[in-house]
């Protein structure tokens, strides 16, 4: 199992968000260097830096076909440092799985621009790990994901 942390630390990568429609895929530009460890939730990556565990950025395959498409209530988000803590030793370039072999739903609101991964209904903590990149936690467990990515595909 993987649990999350935050600390009080507001400085975040100076990445971008974006989606590649050719891709069908997340991505952060630029990429950030380094982050050999990784999480998984479907086949997005929560990208780690392997020395001292903090999630720097997200990216991957989320086909925008399978998009249920709705009007969310976007929760209040914090920026704040991300971390991650391994119940086993991580191996780099091995991702470890967040939601099991469960498929976690992906929403969409193109009137807001936010897409939501997981559960958008659950009151926690939402933390902004990397510019339109926020963790949705709940007693250190990830929840959800929520993405602002610069344009939608539609």
């Amino acid at each position: 199992m993987i649990r999350f942390t935050f600390t009080s630390d507001s400085t975040v990568s100076s990445t971008t968000l974006v989606y590649n429609v050719k891709d069908y895929a997340f991505n952060c530009k630029p990429r950030p260097t380094g982050c050999a460890l990784s999480a998984s939730v479907n086949e997005l990556n929560l990208m780690i830096d392997e020395d001292d565990c903090r999630v720097v950025y997200l990216e991957g395959y989320c086909p925008h076909m399978g998009w249920e498409s709705q009007q969310l209530v976007v929760p209040h988000i914090v920026r704040r440092a991300l971390f991650a803590e391994f119940d086993e030793e991580p191996i780099p370039g091995v991702s470890r799985r967040v939601s099991g072999e469960a498929r976690w739903s992906t929403l969409v609101d193109p009137c807001s621009g936010w897409v939501c991964i997981g559960n958008s209904e659950v009151v926690g903590d939402y933390v902004e790990f990397a510019p339109g990149c926020v963790a949705g936690l709940l007693k250190g467990e990830l929840i959800s994901l929520w993405l602002k990515p610069e344009a939608l595909p539609y």
